[in-house]
């Protein structure tokens, strides 16, 4: 029971968090790059430090999604557990917690595998200590909140400061992903921004052309997926009484686009700064309107196959790879984009719910 109302929907609900974590991981470091991080782990006190306070910000999600979960109204049958005994209710916390952290407790094991191929055991203690605080800090969370049922204090009143808010749907829609998907932006952007940084410094040292930054910008693009998906599926599974308000087709993919645009403005940003001085200017614009449109094309195909982003991953992989294939035979990144961006307005005229006319 545990497993299906918490386990399951947590890694459901953040699937993009996930799949920016595993193909930054597995996508952009290597093997040798992640054995090289756990020895600088076991050598280096301020950067094991550092991989304990991500476990910690990991740990603080979950327990921050747990509170909130339990709080819903159809998750209240969860508070039965008080009733059985409290061996055997901790016995099945503490599989639900395991279960929760299996990320931190695979990532520790390796590094301990390497502490004990390198026979460096001192740092071992800290890990284990660190991870065993986690496990137990989100085992006592889950009895408390069985015990306190959704205790919410009516009594004290914070003092905040009386602004009017911005009456701009781009505006909320962006502050929901900070708000709700504050990890996976974090990541998203981390990963993004380095992988652009090291092809474009990559470019500089030799004789190259164009496709070189373009093939690097095709992946760090489709990294932002998703973001993309979790936009997709804010606005057509939770915000649904958005299609009945009389917004115009055209705003609503001026919306879209200057969404997209923003999400992806680190990236534009990391492009002029490291690229100015080895490519030219309208080559730099040339990259950035590829970028939008890929990600535009990409989010128009969530609307064309109303499928999640678990079962788009195969695609976009082929896309990646035709992509590849296209700009390595010359193709001009400018027509690319210029396609890129009719087949999304084809895809999103056909399939959006919200490119019909509203009526007069």
């Amino acid at each position: 029971m545990l497993h299906d109302c918490i386990v399951t929907e947590f890694y459901k609900q953040r699937i993009g968090f996930f799949v920016v974590s595993a193909a930054f991981a597995f996508g952009i470091l290597s093997g040798r790059e992640h054995v090289n991080i756990a020895q600088t782990a076991l050598t280096n006190l301020p950067f094991l430090g550092l991989i304990c306070s991500l476990w910690t910000g990991y740990t603080l999600m979950v327990i921050q999604w747990i509170r909130h979960h339990l709080s819903l109204p159809e998750y209240r049958f969860l508070y039965a557990l008080r009733t059985i005994r409290s061996g055997q209710r901790m016995r099945y916390f503490l599989y639900t917690t395991l279960q929760l952290l299996a990320p931190v407790l695979l990532y520790g094991l390796f590094i301990v595998c390497i502490a004990f191929q390198k026979n460096i055991l001192m740092p071992v203690i800290i890990l284990v200590s660190v991870i065993a605080l986690l496990i137990m800090s989100t085992l006592l969370l889950l009895e408390w909140l069985i015990r306190h049922p959704a205790i919410r204090s009516q009594s004290v009143r914070r003092k905040t400061l009386n602004l009017k808010r911005p009456v701009s749907f781009s505006y909320w829609t962006l502050e929901w992903l900070l708000r709700e998907r504050t990890l996976t932006l974090l990541i998203t952007k981390t990963a993004s921004a380095v992988l652009i940084a090291g092809v474009i410094l990559y470019y500089q040292t030799g004789e190259y052309d164009l496709r070189l930054p373009a093939l690097g910008l095709t992946l760090a693009t489709l990294l932002n997926t998703g973001l993309s998906a979790e936009l997709f599926s804010w606005q057509n599974h939770t915000w649904l009484w958005l299609r009945s308000l009389p917004v115009s087709p055209q705003k609503q993919i001026i919306r879209i686009l200057t969404i997209h645009f923003t999400i992806l403005l680190p990236e534009i940003v990391i492009t002029w700064r490291y690229g100015w001085g080895s490519l030219q200017w309208w080559e730099m614009i040339q990259l950035n309107l590829f970028c939008l449109t890929l990600i535009l094309l990409v989010h128009s195909l969530f609307y064309l196959l109303n499928q999640t982003l678990e079962e788009m991953v195969r695609l976009l992989f082929w896309l990646f790879i035709g992509l590849t294939f296209i700009i390595m035979y010359k193709t001009s990144i400018s027509v690319v984009a210029a396609i890129m961006l009719v087949v999304a307005g084809i895809n999103y005229k056909k399939r959006s719910p919200y490119s019909r006319t509203p009526p007069g």
